[in-house]
């Protein structure tokens, strides 16, 4: 017996060594794939807090110009943020 339970134990811990193996992989493919999610979402985040404050700036600018007809003065506060995008 104990010549069989010395042949059964090594073969037991390879098969678990495997599966370990399996499930690190399984881990580290689930880690990367979280960790492009959350770079992806602060890109986002980044680009839409730079909106906000753009239009803030905008906003904040808006008062301190003659009235003007509605239509001119949206397309003057659009062109105004698509130049501080390129920029």
């Amino acid at each position: 017996m104990i010549v069989k339970l010395s042949v059964c134990k090594p073969a037991g811990l390879k098969e678990d060594v495997k599966e370990l193996q399996s499930e690190l992989a399984a881990l580290a493919k689930e880690t990367a794939e979280m960790d492009q999610m959350r770079n992806e979402q602060n890109t986002n985040h980044r680009q839409a807090k730079a909106d906000l404050e753009l239009s803030r700036v905008v906003c904040r600018e808006l008062p301190r110009t003659p009235l003007m007809h509605e239509g001119r003065l949206i397309a003057e506060a659009d062109s105004a943020l698509r130049a501080c995008r390129a920029a």
